[in-house]
């Protein structure tokens, strides 16, 4: 793209769509890059993925999901897990700046465009193909920290977009602690903390944990036979076709149980 398109486009306070929707009950703000600037954040996107990320990173990693995430911590005992609250409009331009500043070694006046054209009203986007990789840069520093500190102390420690979480023998509260600490020292905020017992089932990302290992959810479990049974009748709505498939696939990575099953509609589907 033109240097004075980009130029342009990092001036112009008019390039992204913003709207409200409405997320679990309440108002939720959206900002998404318009046009031009998006095949823009796209670009930025692929390049970033070409960096090499820390094996605690799960989330927008090829080879790397949910489960992959959930898997980590298969053998601890206790875990606990944090929220980052509002992360991306939490990750503010300065972090965004020092990121292409200090780490990718841009030039202040590159760093500042390329600041301009990621960021809008003072933070990343909510809903930029860019926003989950140049988040998690912008607050790297952080992460290390609490990486380093997760490591002094033996304990698992895995990052799925905003979702922290921690495994080990022993989770004990003054470790929580100084991650919290860590985590409002570099201006962010921590909610929806949940402690799981050794002998209760874990939830990570979606994936139930228990002495038997990794397990499908009960309310998934319950929305795949509800789907499953309706594709039998033939009663399924097309809509719906490529859901359940979607759910089966996910589901197979956890239990074998659904493999077969995946497969068969696969070619019945073909």
């Amino acid at each position: 793209m033109d240097l004075k398109v980009l130029l342009s486009l990092s001036e112009d306070e008019n390039n992204f769509r913003i709207f409200t929707i409405q997320k679990n009950g309440k108002d939720r703000e959206v900002q998404v890059p318009k046009s031009i600037l998006e095949q823009v954040h796209k670009r930025l996107f692929k390049l970033l993925q070409r960096i090499e990320t820390p094996e605690y990173l799960h989330s927008g990693i090829k080879k790397k999901s949910h489960i992959t995430n959930a898997k980590t911590h298969e053998e601890g005992s206790a875990l606990v897990k944090l929220d980052i609250k509002k992360y991306y409009p939490s990750t503010k331009r300065e972090a965004v700046y020092q990121f292409f500043r200090t780490c990718l070694f841009c030039s202040p006046d590159v760093s500042k465009i390329l600041t301009n054209l990621a960021c809008v009203n003072g933070h990343i986007p909510t809903g930029s193909p860019l926003s989950q990789i140049l988040a998690f840069f912008s607050s790297l520093p952080m992460f290390e920290k609490i990486g380093e500190l997760s490591a002094t102390n033996q304990i698992t420690f895995t990052v799925y977009v905003d979702d922290l979480t921690f495994s080990g023998k022993a989770v004990p509260g003054a470790f929580i602690w100084e991650v919290k600490k860590l985590i409002h020292g570099y201006g962010y905020q921590y909610h929806k903390e949940f402690s799981s017992p050794p002998e209760k089932t874990k939830l990570v990302t979606g994936v139930a944990i228990n002495d038997k290992g990794l397990q499908v959810q009960n309310k998934h479990h319950e929305a795949i036979h509800k789907l499953y049974v309706e594709y039998i009748e033939g009663t399924l709505k097309p809509e719906n076709k490529a859901k359940l498939l979607g759910m089966l696939s996910s589901a197979s990575q956890v239990s074998g149980r659904y493999e077969s099953i995946f497969r068969h509609l696969l070619r019945l589907e073909k």
